[in-house]
């Protein structure tokens, strides 16, 4: 009710009534007992109030007797616990902020992609001069590229194969001039197996 409205209301009352009688109800809405928003309520079967950010409001049934609409106010109850709400989640109907860092979840709520393998010019050591790429992924550094020229798909299969060439790769760097090769007389791509030799 704004400050016009009020003032107009008081003028009348003056008027129209005995202080004695005006008084307890200018003290009714001095005390915010004569409510607008409930009135708002009765007609429409809203919320007494707006709801929080984890609230929500269900409207209060309405029904019509002697051509007269009245309604229950709403009923205003939380939302399920864990509710996203801004900057955190709601607990009991209230938006709870963790101490902590809030760490935002990547799109789709999934775990990131763990990072690219090392490149052969990372992977390596200085002394190291080869760098071979497994079939399987990743890396392996070795001070000679030896292999035994026995087609593979897996380092498994080379270690079935012969033990002491275990590893398949299906291509190697070599360092001192980064420049890729495949040993044995295979082409670049096609796995052999290798054996690794340490680096000095």
């Amino acid at each position: 009710m704004d400050s016009i409205r009020f003032d107009r209301l008081v003028r009348v009352l003056a008027t129209r009534h005995r202080r004695r009688g005006t008084l307890p109800l200018l003290a009714l809405l001095g005390l915010g007992l004569v409510d607008s928003d409930a009135a708002e309520a009765a007609k429409s079967g809203k919320c007494k109030r707006q709801p929080g950010p984890c609230e929500t409001c269900q409207k209060g049934k309405c029904e019509r007797k002697h051509g007269k609409k009245t309604c229950k106010a709403g009923k205003l109850t939380p939302k399920a616990n864990g509710t996203a709400c801004t900057g955190g989640s709601c607990q009991s109907g209230l938006c709870v902020v963790p101490s902590g860092p809030v760490v935002p979840q990547p799109p789709g709520g999934t775990s990131p992609p763990p990072p690219p393998p090392l490149t052969c010019l990372d992977a390596c050591a200085d002394n190291c001069r080869y760098c071979f790429h497994l079939a399987e992924g990743g890396t392996l550094c070795s001070d000679a590229p030896t292999c035994n020229s026995f087609a593979c798909s897996s380092s498994a299969a080379c270690a079935s194969h012969d033990p002491s060439y275990p590893f398949c790769a299906t291509s190697y760097v070599d360092l001192d001039v980064v420049q890729t090769s495949q040993g044995c007389g295979f082409s670049v791509g096609s796995g052999v197996c290798y054996l690794q030799l340490a680096c000095t």
